[in-house]
């Protein structure tokens, strides 16, 4: 068997820190720019206020898919464990929101 380098992604555990520290940094950088946002809109132009206000729409985009996919994430750290029989050895996170419905789809295909 070829052994995988060690990497910041060779767990699902690992991708879900990663996307963690990126939904906490769009949040502080979407807050820099919703501020700018409210100062630029007295004080510049309208072309500069629509460029930052697409910034805005864009990180808006972003953070939407980085929790996609830690929801993502957390349903295939479910399945793994419903996979390896160890289900009841570590609690979902608290963003797991579609837990029971997995667990109980993965019980009804008897996994």
């Amino acid at each position: 068997m070829e052994q995988q380098p060690n990497t910041p992604f060779n767990s699902i555990e690992s991708a879900q820190d990663y996307l963690q520290l990126l939904a906490e940094e769009l949040t502080r950088v979407l807050k820099e720019i919703e501020s700018e946002r409210e100062v630029a809109s007295a004080s510049v132009s309208s072309r500069y206020l629509d460029a930052v206000r697409l910034v805005c729409y864009k990180l808006q985009r972003l953070q939407q898919h980085v929790r996609a996919s830690r929801r993502i994430l957390n349903d295939l750290r479910l399945l793994r464990r419903l996979f390896d029989g160890s289900s009841a050895s570590r609690p979902p996170d608290h963003e797991d929101t579609n837990a029971a419905a997995v667990k109980r789809e993965g019980e009804a295909l008897g996994i």
